[in-house]
């Protein structure tokens, strides 16, 4: 593996052979076929038919629910873990193998949910597409070797790279789901899904002309209108706050923006602290830096982020998946989701010292469960106060991958 899985911790080789139990091969190809002009496509003759076949790496999402057929191939869960458990311990080869499957699969600009091996896609989600483009933006694999299987039309801001314009139409999509995803023209924000069909992976339902605008544009729109938009100020008369009445935790950052219930933009989830991963040029260090301390006041748990505020009135700390009675916020495991160096930074090396403290204080306990965990993994979730669930996989591709990240940033 890469220099940094070599030459580093205990830790961090427990967490890079994630990318051993989590990555393999099975009887039938989990991925799409690859052009046949691409170098470094692993074959072998099919254990079914006996024919020369591809058989490139696949990605499980979890263990032991997410591991064969139909569900073992998520674009969400792939992209989301691909930085972590491939391109970090360096398995580029098979990160773009995987990265260029998928690619195959686009279709109106999206990647789907479920892979089903490219045969039987689902594209019941609108931000898979964006974890994808995330991974070949910090892998560089947009390059001469890949780009025929990646790229289109060329890099001007005209004929952009891994076009996604189809996003800025109306779409809608119909396969068991009826689901509308489109471009607010007026703060450049995506939005899409309803209260019965989600696309975002923690079923927040939301709602929100033709028209083609260069990247370069969309991305000053979305500079401009972010945090007028998503900041929580909690000041009176505020007028960036269409529901101050709903107002009830100040100086954080909005999950959703225009939800089908409005009250759900108000309530404090985790999703924030993803995008300032992602672009934190979208955020002013100072608030952030507040949103961050009222999440670890509120949210941080002992393995992982609760994903809904306990304060909150339909926040239900105990998923249990085979419960099946009247209360809608509990029954079928409804509330399956609930449950920051790069500021503290910019706010000078007192506050990233202790930052870089609390994180490895935070860390330690990950370390301990993956010292005992039989699976040697870290789990999807768990339970409120760090208790075992049982209806969680017990050890999950971006919980491993997202670790493995923190420590190669510290």
């Amino acid at each position: 593996m890469s220099s940094f899985i070599q030459n580093g911790s205990t830790f961090v080789r427990h967490l890079a052979l994630g990318s051993v139990q989590m990555c393999g091969v099975g009887r039938f190809p989990a991925l799409p076929p690859l052009s046949t002009n691409i170098e470094g496509v692993p074959y072998r003759l099919s254990p079914i038919t006996g024919q020369k076949e591809q058989c490139c790496v696949s990605l499980a999402a979890g263990l032991p629910h997410f591991s064969s057929g139909i569900f073992r191939c998520w674009g969400r869960d792939t992209f989301i873990a691909l930085r972590g458990l491939m391109l970090l311990t360096g398995r580029d080869t098979e990160a773009r193998n995987i990265i260029l499957a998928f690619a195959g699969t686009l279709r109106h600009g999206l990647i789907p949910n479920l892979l089903g091996e490219g045969r039987c896609a689902r594209y019941n989600c609108r931000d898979a597409v964006w974890w994808w483009l995330q991974c070949i933006q910090v892998g560089g694999h947009c390059n001469e070797e890949s780009k025929a299987g990646v790229c289109r039309e060329g890099d001007d801001e005209h004929n952009t790279t891994l076009t996604l314009l189809a996003h800025t139409v109306k779409l809608l999509w119909r396969m068991w789901f009826n689901v509308l995803a489109k471009v607010d023209p007026a703060t450049g924000f995506v939005s899409g899904g309803n209260r019965f069909n989600c696309g975002t992976w923690m079923d927040k339902m939301g709602e929100s002309k033709e028209v083609f605008i260069s990247y370069s544009q969309w991305n000053q729109q979305l500079q401009q209108s972010f945090e007028a938009a998503f900041w929580v100020s909690g000041i009176p008369n505020d007028p960036n706050e269409k529901h101050p009445d709903l107002v009830h935790k100040k100086g954080i950052y909005k999950d959703s923006y225009g939800a089908s219930s409005s009250w759900c933009d108000y309530q404090l989830r985790p999703n924030f602290t993803i995008a300032m991963v992602v672009a934190p040029e979208l955020f002013t260090a100072e608030r952030a830096w507040k949103a961050l301390d009222v999440a670890e006041n509120k949210l941080l748990g002992p393995l992982g982020m609760k994903t809904l505020d306990p304060d909150d009135m339909v926040y239900c700390g105990v998923y249990d998946n085979a419960l099946d009675n009247d209360n809608y916020n509990l029954a079928k495991g409804f509330n399956y989701h609930q449950g920051p160096l790069y500021f503290a930074k910019k706010l000078g090396q007192d506050t990233y010292s202790k930052t870089v403290t609390l994180v490895k204080n935070v860390l330690s306990r990950h370390y301990t469960h993956l010292e005992r965990s039989p699976w040697k993994g870290l789990p999807e979730l768990t339970n409120e106060n760090g208790q075992y669930c049982p209806f969680s996989c017990e050890t999950q591709a971006w919980s491993l991958a997202t670790v493995l990240e923190v420590l190669y940033d510290l």
